[in-house]
């Protein structure tokens, strides 16, 4: 049943066809995933719509009569993706799920100031709510049924304080699917429903819950955990499923995926485009490559750290010394609180997360969760202590590096593109840590999650390499050519005459 529509596909009078009208809801399913750009890393970022068809005419595209029960996007890594925001919304247990989603990126977002103090209004309130949804779809075996249960067929919105009545419930279970009593809705989803268990179900089952008819999908997701599989949960679950096309290009838009303004934007082959310009470095990132042999050039990414030599890593220093003497060098700053301020909020949210009690190894006992108006320097000293310890606890250490890291996805995801388009990234973190040694942490942190490699740590900097998809250095041709310039160097140096002595 899956449907892969090309662009020459008659556009409204088949049954195989993405109308205008699909195209349309998908570019809105774009328009909030972009709220999330900057926001989800090491996520992608994804939008979602779920349109109720009660004027459906039989195949699914000819509606008259359409009405958006839901919306939502994926707001940040740890919260729901994009389709429970929007089944939250159908199933009434939030008014809006884009505004909802949208409190989760306001709550996280860090005040420079003072990157303790979150907000406590209404906001948080709703993100409060928001993660008691969270708990119960994640942790209640029968969470993701309560919720979601035929969502998208009860008539009308219902809260969690005035559920939907049973026999309503009832009635759309019973009621044959998809029928003219039983109005059809279309989930149009930038990105392939996932279909394994993580942090969260599956959105692919939630949507079955819910009695969607159909889904469309604006591009295929390559991670491995689905690869397609989103698309075959669904299908075995007898709902349609219409994929956009892989593009061809990039969106006529900017980069990043935002909307593009000419006609052409309505075209399938446009919109396609927009839902990969919005997934762009997370499949560079995920998606496995198919050649592998010893050729740096070829190998799969998560292979090179190993194959990395000290020759390799000189090679690369060389040609960053030359890229920085030419100006050419892209650097990247850190773009954040200190890194002290981020372990005071990984703590403080877990004190939250236990009910206050610190539940967490005997080591992180010595460490102080200091309010506004303790003095900083003795929480900075008492934050980067336990860093220091990376001898005895270096698992722990890493995990409070990485939780630090998810504050700033912004600075993450603007790493990540970098690497991408140069490979070879100086990164400046004396924002970050005072200490020398804390920098070299950090940076095997960061070069951690991006899959990258330390070329170098000197002073407060680190030397980022990863290579592209498909890679443009070549590692071991830079090593040959660094060899033979150190060589020639050597020899210049033996060949110029010794100094003139001096006669007097």
């Amino acid at each position: 049943m899956l449907r892969v529509v090309s662009e020459t596909t008659e556009p409204s009078n088949q049954q195989d066809s993405i109308s205008a009208s699909d195209l349309r809801y998908m570019q809105l399913a774009v328009e909030h995933a972009q709220r999330g750009l900057g926001h989800t890393f090491p996520n992608p970022a994804v939008g979602c719509v779920l349109v109720r068809d009660s004027g459906d005419n039989g195949n699914g595209n000819n509606g008259d009569d359409k009405t958006i029960i839901g919306q939502g996007f994926h707001p940040r890594a740890g919260y729901p993706h994009a389709e429970v925001f929007a089944l939250l919304e159908a199933a009434g247990h939030v008014e809006n799920g884009v505004q909802a989603a949208q409190a989760v990126v306001d709550v996280n977002q860090i005040p420079l100031g003072n990157p303790l103090v979150k907000q406590k209004q209404q906001k948080q309130q709703l993100v409060d709510r928001i993660n008691g949804f969270l708990d119960q779809y994640a942790n209640d075996p029968q969470g993701p049924e309560r919720l979601f249960t035929n969502a998208c067929q009860c008539n009308g919105k219902h809260t969690m304080e005035d559920p939907p009545p049973q026999s309503e419930v009832a009635a759309a279970a019973t009621a044959p699917p998809w029928t003219e009593s039983n109005a059809k809705v279309t989930a149009y989803v930038t990105l392939e429903p996932c279909c394994h268990y993580g942090r969260t179900p599956p959105c692919a089952a939630a949507l079955n819950l819910a009695k969607v008819h159909r889904v469309v999908v604006g591009f295929r997701d390559p991670n491995p955990r689905v690869d397609g599989g989103g698309v075959q949960f669904l299908q075995q679950a007898g709902v349609q499923v219409d994929l956009l096309p892989p593009p061809l290009s990039s969106s006529p838009s900017s980069p990043s995926g935002t909307m593009a303004s000419s006609d052409s934007a309505s075209t399938t082959e446009a919109v396609a485009a927009m839902c990969h310009d919005l997934v762009r470095n997370f499949v560079k990132r995920i998606a496995p490559d198919k050649n592998k042999n010893t050729n740096n050039n070829t190998m799969r990414r998560q292979d090179y750290d190993s194959y990395m030599t000290g020759n390799h890593r000189m090679a690369l220093r060389s040609r960053a010394n030359r890229m920085k003497a030419a100006g050419t060098l892209p650097v990247s700053t850190w773009d954040g609180p200190p890194l002290y301020k981020l372990l005071s909020m990984v703590l403080a949210d877990d004190k939250d997360k236990d009910g206050g009690e610190d539940t967490k190894n005997d080591n992180e006992a010595k460490i102080k969760v200091c309010d506004d108006d303790d003095d900083d320097e003795q929480e900075q000293d008492s934050m980067l202590s336990l860093l220091l310890d990376e001898q005895q606890k270096p698992k722990l250490v890493q995990a409070l590096l990485q939780q630090s890291l998810s504050f700033i996805p912004g600075w993450m995801e603007q790493l990540d593109a970098l690497l991408w388009d140069h490979e070879l990234v100086g990164v400046r973190l004396n924002k970050a840590v005072p200490k020398k040694r804390i920098t070299k942490l950090l940076g095997n942190c960061v070069a951690d999650m991006l899959q990258a490699h330390v070329a170098q740590s000197q002073g407060h900097t680190v030397l980022l390499y990863r290579p592209g998809a498909p890679p443009v250095m070549d590692l071991d041709q830079l090593v040959v050519e660094y060899k033979s310039k150190s060589k020639d160097k050597k020899k210049n140096q033996q060949q110029a005459p010794p100094p003139e002595e001096d006669d007097t």
